[in-house]
């Protein structure tokens, strides 16, 4: 469904040019992550029940994922990203490649 819509807002862009040299295109993406270190176990609730990033726990009870999302995320997954500065750095890293690249 991702590449679908990747695809999709491709084909939308205009890539019409009077250039003889043709133009190139960069597409930059993440698995991304919590941007607060709250947010740590939605975020991986979300991640584990999405059947196109992890099918292998498609068949798992969703109340069983999100038991050990809540129970994992406010022990040692909240604590690492608070030691990193309190949520995801790939947002940030992300934005400064794309600006570095236009």
């Amino acid at each position: 469904y991702r590449s679908y819509q990747i695809l999709y807002a491709m084909n939308r862009l205009n890539f019409a040019t009077t250039d003889k040299k043709p133009k190139t295109g960069i597409l930059m993406m993440n698995l991304g992550g919590p941007l607060k270190a709250e947010n740590a176990a939605d975020f991986m609730y979300n991640m584990f029940t999405d059947k196109q990033t992890v099918p292998v726990f498609e068949k798992v009870p969703r109340w069983l994922i999100r038991w050990f999302c809540n129970r994992r995320a406010s022990k040692s997954v909240i604590q690492k990203y608070n030691e990193i500065g309190g949520g995801t750095p790939l947002y940030d890293w992300t934005h400064k490649q794309g600006s570095k690249m236009c």
